[in-house]
Formats: structure tokens, C-alpha cells, sequence
């Protein structure tokens, strides 16, 4: 159970990472059944108010459980143990209640200094090993100094955390935080003696033991642990300064504009003292009164502003140059190169030291290998505007060209680079991993090549600008006035000095014999790089943006058809049928990016103003329309468009099959009533006869006694023949007549 208590005892904030360590060892906790148990070693090291254990080993523990194994009373065992990671563990509510209290209940709150005591493994290593004139501290005299020093950094911790609190909260002045601390404090012993059996020896007086948090907290490191062994250390130093002097000196040196020396701060403070000098904090609005401190010698003032530990954080605002701040104050790490070309590139802007006219130097941003130790990607310009984009664009079409997967990680400066760092430059986007460090120079392998290069091939040039301030006299700049370069020939020069580079020996030779940089780049590279490129978190953000549409599966983007497609290839099947469904006939954004070449290297297409990738486009392949000239690709190629097109084909057969034939039938009218009538209309059409009909009796013709004779057929010209035959025109009319018979009936 990890308890969560700010420092005014509310369920909020944060429990320091030492005191959860040692919570969840210690503590009693909920096992399967729900049930709160706590381990037997946790019962046998549990002790009584006067440091004496309940049971004297297991087996008077394993006894006692056993006695009261079917009763209803005593203390009860939960769990059995036996076997390998299982303990024996014991109901925490079947326990006494002394030995309740002495383990802790978890469910209740005793101290909020719970949270923030733990003892100083540091200070028992300086009592330890700390001699007085007359010999090393007692045992007793260790775990008093020991628990003195714990109980400080316990309300230092608390302070800390109450402030943070209170003006988390919208308070504006932290008056009484020390109080209530040293309250906190106090009310501690008990619970310090009963849980952790250690006398509480800090002064019972309120205004003593808020001094002694004070001076103990202006010291540092040993210098505390110093301080507490009465009649050698701390209190018999005259310059003791307390915690709210040393800030208050820290204050005024650090927040004044015009950057005051420590003498002027010196004597601002005795201003200050004196009532000539008024100190406001800018935060909480709180004006400070010169009765709460005392005076100050100008030597104990300078003395320790001077110090490394305020030099170190008031110089942190102070330093105009943040290079120089970080050489001074900041350690730095010592790193093994890459053994893999791939694993990581260095990238970083710079100017070359040459004029293309008075004052202005050309813009170039490069890409260098660390394991390969050549460059991989470059960029120029005479601003800084849309460098970064074309960089890393650059960085794509060089690597696919060469055929040769993404670097795995990137270190990078946030200055340019800040505006990708929750999307394409985000770890697992363009690269693996991702070290973006803020004005931090030396944090960046591919500074250490400026200089080579400046002090190298550069320096041999014409118009080579040295550093006026340059501790090297041979880096100093010269008598004569350094001419202008054209534009052109700086940029023809650098890229012919990163060419010579990239084809000198590799500087490891004794790994690399005889090999070139660029060889070990192509011939060395790392066998975890992810093959695959993520277009997908490169193409939305540096790719160009064309508005195009989707027409009988085909998108048309830099004068050129391009087909659907997934994972590079072109989809055919239900899986084509699936994106038009989603594409055709709509309008679309096609992001995409193309080679050194101008050819479209990769497009994605998505839906007109979406954010969810739909396909690729994948340009239409081409085929010899002559059988005689066509290759093997050819071939290919004609099958991938066939295929393609039997897609359409086969769906429209598919769907029509899937179709039934019927016939509709419209019961419906437009006429509202009858209101209007033409006479006659509704009259039956007919013909009166009422004769009886003849009935012919057929003649019997003698075949023998017809005879036949020679009929003159007369032309008749252009005239209606009166003998022509309408009987196709009757079949059509009796045919209408049917079905209107036929759905009368309907």
C-alpha cells in the first residue's frame, strides 16, 4: 500500500521516493483474499516501548499461532508458506493491539513526517568514520547524531513541499511555514520512538529548534553532519549564516538587472539594515523587514557568494553565455562510439567562416554519422527559413537512394527542431530514439567537426574569417581585411570539403584497414535498424501537399496517373474494392515527396482535410504496346494493369449476378377527383351488325381439273402495292393489347 499525503496531511502531492522504499518493505498489505496481513519477520522485528520484541524467535511465535489455530480468539495465521517465494503470513487485526501499534496500521494516519523521515545513510557513513581529538564517537553518540541529521532533512523535505504547496494553492506569503514545521517536528517524538525506537533529542524550545533547522539547512553535505557534534563544529563559528540570510544575499544577486558585484550587494544589505533600502519579493509581493536579519560582514558576504554552491545557482541566471556557464559549472559524460555506421547521427547547423558579402555568412545544417564518422546529409541557404525542412528531406532521399534504412537514433538541437518534437521527431516517428538537447553544445558529437573543418581545410582559403578572441594567436585574425566569397563558390567549396571527407580513411584504421568513411557507412551498417521507413510520420509534416481526386481508381499528381496501392505494391481484389469504396469519386490530399531526381518517391493519400492515411498511390506502370518490343517487364507490367482492371470488371459481374430482374408496377395516380369530364370519352367504341353471319361451304377443287396458265406481271412503278401485307403490323397491335390484358388483371 503506498500512502499519498501532501505536506499539510491532504490526499494530494507527493511522498519522497526513499520513504516509499521503505513503506513497501515494512508496511502490512492486502493479500488475495483481501484480508490485511503482515509478514512473521515483520512480527518479530517489532518491539515494545522499551526496545524489547514481542516474541523472542519463530518457534515462540510458531507456538502461539498454534495455540490459537481453532480458537476464536488470538492471533491467527493467514497464510502457511511452503514453497518457493511463499511466506508465512499472520492477520494484522488478530494481533494485540501494542503490536498493532507497533508495526503501523496503514489504514490510519500518525505522522505526515512519516512520509519524509528515513534514515541518513550518509550521515551514519560520516559518524562512522568521523574522530574527534580524542577518538571516535561513541555508538550512542553515532545514532543520535544520525537521528538528529534525519530528522532536519525530514523537515527540510517538508518545507520544501509546504511551500510548493501553499503557493500551489494561491497563497501569498509562506509566513508560519517554519512554524508549522517545527510543530510538526515536535509532535514527531513519540511516533519516532515507538516506530523507528530512537530518542528524539531535538530542542523542545520552538524558537531554538527553528534556528537549528535554519543553520542546519545553510550548511551543505558534510558540512551539516559537521555542524551537529556539539563543541568542535558549527558552534563555534562567528560567520554562521542562517537559511533566510543566505537566501535573501542570494536574492539580491541574482535578481537585479544590471548584475550587482558581491561588494554592491554587500552594501545594499547593510543599506537594508539600516532602513535606507527597501526589498520587495516580486513573486508574493511580500516586503521584507530588516528586524528578521542580522548583520553581515562585507568578508562573510563576498565569502560566500563566492561559494560553489550559490556560485552555481546564481550564475545559472547571471551567465550571458550559456556554453561558458555549462564548461564551468556542469560535468560532463564520457561515451564510446558507435560501433555501427546507422546507430546515431550528430546534426547541427553552422556558417562557414567566409563572407558572401560585408557581415553575412551562408546557412548550412548537415547530418554526420558518428560511427561511419562521414556525413550523410546537407543543406544550404542564406537564411535559416525552411532550412530544417529541406534537411530533413534531404535526409529521406539520400537514404533511399542509397538503399540504406533510417538511423535508428538522432541528436538534435531544440531550437529548430521543437516544432517536430510531439509528432515526426517523437521517438519511434522518423527515428527509433531521439536526444533533443537545448543550447547545449558539447551534448552534440558533430560540433567537435566544425572545428576540424574550420581549422582544417578552411582556415587554407581565401577569405577565412579567424576569431578576434581566439586564445591561439594562430587562429587571431590578421592585419588585412578579409575579402568577399561569392555566394556560389562557398557553397561549391564546402560540399567539396564534405566530399573529401566522406572519401578519406576512416580514422579507426587499425578496425577499418584501408577503408574509406564512406565505405564503412555502406559496408558497417547496424543489423537492428528498422527497415522499414514510417512514411506515414514523415510524408504529413515535410512532404508537399497536392489536392488531387480519385476518378475510376486513379489520382493524378505531377502530370502522372497513379494507381491505388498498399505497402509500395498495387492492390487489386477485395482489397482494391475496399478503398474505392472510401475514394472514388471524392476529392483528396495526396502527401508526397520526391527524389534527386524529381521523381515521386512515396504518396500517401488521404481524404480531403483528414488526418487518417486511406492508401498509397503508386504510379501507373507503362507497357510497349507492340508484342515484338515488349521485355519481361513489360510483361509485368501489362499483367499488374490487366489485373487492376479485371477488378472493375469482375465486381460489375459479380454485382449484376447478385441482381434479380422484376417488373414494377405503378398503382399510383395524379388525379385528385373526377371532378372534370369530357362527354363522350367514357362511351364504348363499337360496330352494329345484326345480321346472322354466312357460313361458306368450301369448294372441292379437283387437282387434276386446275390448271395453271402464264400471269403477266405489270410494273407498276413507284405505286402503293394495294396486295401488301399488314400483318406484321397487326401482330404488334395485338401484342400491345395482351399486355394491357395481362396487367389489367393486376
Amino acid at each position: 500500500m503506498t500512502r499519498q499525503k501532501d505536506a499539510g496531511g491532504l490526499a494530494s502531492g507527493s511522498i519522497p521516493e526513499a520513504a516509499l522504499i521503505r513503506k513497501q518493505n515494512n508496511m502490512p498489505h492486502y493479500n488475495k483474499e483481501n484480508i490485511l496481513v503482515v509478514t512473521k519477520d515483520e512480527v518479530l522485528q517489532a518491539r515494545d516501548m522499551n526496545g524489547k520484541p514481542f516474541f523472542k524467535d519463530w518457534n515462540n511465535l510458531k507456538v502461539t499461532l498454534y495455540r490459537y489455530e481453532n480458537k476464536t480468539c488470538g492471533i491467527k495465521r493467514a497464510d502457511r508458506g511452503g514453497g518457493r517465494g511463499c511466506v508465512v503470513t499472520i492477520v494484522f487485526d488478530s494481533l494485540p493491539q501494542e503490536i498493532q501499534d507497533a508495526i503501523g496500521d496503514p489504514r490510519k494516519k500518525e505522522h505526515i513526517l512519516l512520509d519524509y523521515f528515513q534514515i541518513d545513510q550518509d550521515a551514519v557513513a560520516f559518524y562512522n568514520s568521523y574522530r574527534t581529538p580524542t577518538g571516535e564517537l561513541k555508538d550512542s553518540q553515532k545514532q543520535a547524531y544520525v537521528t538528529t541529521a534525519s530528522l532536519l532533512n525530514a523537515g527540510l523535505a517538508l518545507i520544501q513541499a509546504r511551500r510548493a504547496e501553499w503557493l500551489g494553492k494561491g497563497k501569498n506569503t509562506v509566513r508560519g511555514l517554519e512554524a508549522s514545521v517545527c510543530e510538526d517536528l515536535r509532535t514527531f517524538a513519540s511516533v519516532l520512538v515507538r516506530k523507528f525506537h530512537r530518542e528524539y533529542n531535538l530542542p523542545e524550545n520552538m524558537i531554538r529548534l527553528r534556528e537549528k533547522l535554519r543553520n542546519y539547512g545553510a550548511l551543505n553535505g558534510q558540512e551539516r553532519y559537521a555542524s551537529l557534534v556539539k563543541g568542535v563544529f558549527g558552534n563555534q563559528h562567528a560567520s554562521v549564516k542562517t537559511f533566510a540570510q543566505m537566501q535573501l544575499l542570494e536574492s539580491m544577486f541574482m535578481s537585479q538587472k544590471h548584475k550587482p558585484t558581491p561588494t554592491e550587494v554587500a552594501d545594499q544589505y547593510s543599506a537594508f539594515l539600516s532602513g535606507y533600502v527597501e526589498i520587495i519579493n516580486q513573486e508574493t509581493g511580500e516586503v521584507y523587514d530588516p528586524k528578521e536579519y542580522g548583520k553581515l560582514s562585507l568578508r562573510t558576504i563576498t565569502s560566500y557568494l563566492d561559494t560553489w554552491h550559490s556560485k552555481i545557482v546564481t550564475f545559472s541566471k547571471r551567465a550571458g553565455n550559456r556554453q561558458r556557464f555549462i564548461s564551468e559549472f556542469m560535468p560532463g559524460g564520457s561515451m564510446l562510439k558507435p560501433e555501427y555506421a546507422g546507430s546515431i547521427i550528430s546534426v547541427d547547423d553552422r556558417n562557414p567562416p567566409f563572407w558572401y558579402a560585408k557581415g553575412k555568412r551562408v546557412w548550412f545544417y548537415c547530418a554526420y554519422d558518428v560511427g561511419a564518422q562521414c556525413f550523410t546529409a546537407w543543406v544550404y541557404g542564406k537564411t535559416k527559413e525552411g532550412i530544417i525542412v529541406d534537411f530533413y528531406r534531404n535526409i529521406v532521399r539520400n537514404y533511399t537512394a542509397w538503399g540504406i534504412p533510417l538511423p535508428a537514433e538522432i541528436e538534435c538541437e531544440s531550437s529548430l527542431n521543437a516544432t517536430y518534437r510531439n509528432n515526426m521527431l517523437s521517438e519511434g516517428g522518423m527515428f527509433q530514439y531521439v536526444r533533443m538537447e537545448a543550447n547545449k553544445a558539447r551534448a552534440k558529437y558533430i560540433e567537435g567537426i566544425w572545428g576540424k573543418l574550420r581549422y582544417g581545410t578552411e582556415k587554407k582559403r581565401e577569405g577565412w574569417l579567424a576569431r578576434p578572441n581566439s586564445l591561439r594567436e594562430s587562429n587571431q585574425k590578421g592585419e588585412d581585411d578579409c575579402p568577399i566569397i561569392p555566394f556560389d563558390d562557398i557553397v561549391y567549396d564546402c560540399l567539396t570539403d564534405i566530399q573529401n571527407w566522406n572519401n578519406s580513411l576512416h580514422p579507426d584504421q587499425e578496425k577499418y584497414k584501408g577503408m574509406t568513411r564512406w565505405e564503412v557507412f555502406t559496408e558497417n551498417q547496424n543489423p537492428n535498424l528498422r527497415q522499414e521507413t514510417n512514411w506515414k510520420m514523415i510524408l504529413p509534416y515535410i512532404g508537399y501537399k497536392t489536392e488531387s481526386s480519385c476518378n475510376t481508381g486513379t489520382i493524378k499528381l505531377q502530370r502522372k496517373e497513379f494507381f491505388l496501392g498498399i505497402d509500395g505494391e498495387i492492390t487489386t481484389g477485395d482489397e482494391l474494392i475496399s478503398l474505392l469504396e472510401l475514394l472514388e469519386g471524392k476529392e483528396v490530399d495526396v502527401y508526397w515527396l520526391d527524389d534527386n531526381e524529381g521523381n515521386v518517391m512515396k504518396a500517401l493519400v488521404y481524404l480531403r482535410g483528414g488526418e487518417r492515411c486511406i492508401c498509397e498511390a503508386i504510379q501507373k506502370p507503362k507497357f510497349h504496346r507492340a508484342k515484338i518490343e515488349q521485355t519481361a517487364e513489360d510483361r509485368k507490367n501489362m499483367g499488374l494493369v490487366m489485373a487492376y482492371i479485371n477488378t472493375f470488371s469482375g465486381y460489375i459481374s459479380r454485382r449484376k449476378s447478385e441482381i434479380d430482374k422484376v417488373m414494377v408496377i405503378d398503382h399510383r395516380t395524379t388525379v385528385v377527383n373526377n371532378k372534370f369530364v369530357i362527354p363522350g370519352l367514357e362511351q364504348k367504341r363499337h360496330y352494329e351488325d345484326d345480321g346472322e353471319p354466312e357460313i361458306l361451304e368450301p369448294e372441292t377443287v379437283e387437282p387434276e381439273t386446275v390448271e395453271t396458265e402464264q400471269v403477266e406481271v405489270l410494273d407498276e412503278g413507284n405505286d402503293e402495292n394495294p396486295f401488301e401485307n399488314h400483318l406484321k403490323d397487326i401482330q404488334k397491335d395485338d401484342k400491345q393489347i395482351l399486355i394491357q390484358q395481362l396487367t389489367s388483371n393486376f
